[in-house]
């Protein structure tokens, strides 16, 4: 704009919305930034991990089945921001109704906790966890990084993949190793 002298009145004001629009998704990446590197330590205890699937998923209308473990011992609000997330993610994946299955089962002294719906999948597998990268077009690409940040202070590993039923993430977490980044 700076470069002409005079600007007809709607080229000024597409501009300015560019702006805007552009301005308003580098707050909200500022935001989700400061948000993932700020990750507090995590602190572990016994809780209800259905309960808290169950209620993420009735706040954003998805039908659930859960299944295995009802109690975890891990921080239960970093991983309810890691269910909600996850969840999140399936619902913005489709237009139809989200179906997501929730299957938790203790493997020797790991909890092995599986989310699967009926989406369409991860458009690219080998980039999903990439901080930054992202298919949506209102997207910042941190949600599944910020997950596995949070997975990974537990001491445990996120791993993701398309099934036939669309996408999977299994979450993988010791019962008693908690670690710093």
């Amino acid at each position: 704009m700076l470069r002409f002298d005079e600007l007809p009145e709607l080229k000024t004001k597409e501009v300015l919305r560019r702006i805007r629009s552009r301005a308003s998704k580098l707050l909200n990446f500022v935001n989700a930034y400061t948000k993932l590197s700020q990750l507090p330590a995590p602190t572990p205890c016994r809780f209800d991990f259905a309960e808290v699937c169950n209620q993420a998923a009735f706040e954003q209308n998805i039908t659930l089945s859960f299944y295995g473990e009802q109690y975890l011992l891990t921080d239960p609000m970093l991983l309810e921001l890691v269910t909600i997330n996850l969840l999140k993610n399936a619902k913005e994946a489709t237009q139809e109704q989200i179906r997501v299955v929730i299957d938790v089962k203790l493997k020797g002294k790991t909890q092995c906790i599986t989310i699967e719906d009926n989406g369409p999948g991860f458009a690219n597998l080998d980039n999903v966890l990439t901080p930054f990268y992202t298919t949506k077009e209102q997207g910042q690409g941190l949600g599944l990084a910020l997950c596995q940040d949070i997975i990974r202070l537990h001491g445990g590993c996120l791993h993701v993949a398309n099934s036939q039923q669309g996408a999977k993430v299994v979450l993988e977490i010791p019962l008693h190793k908690m670690s710093r980044k």
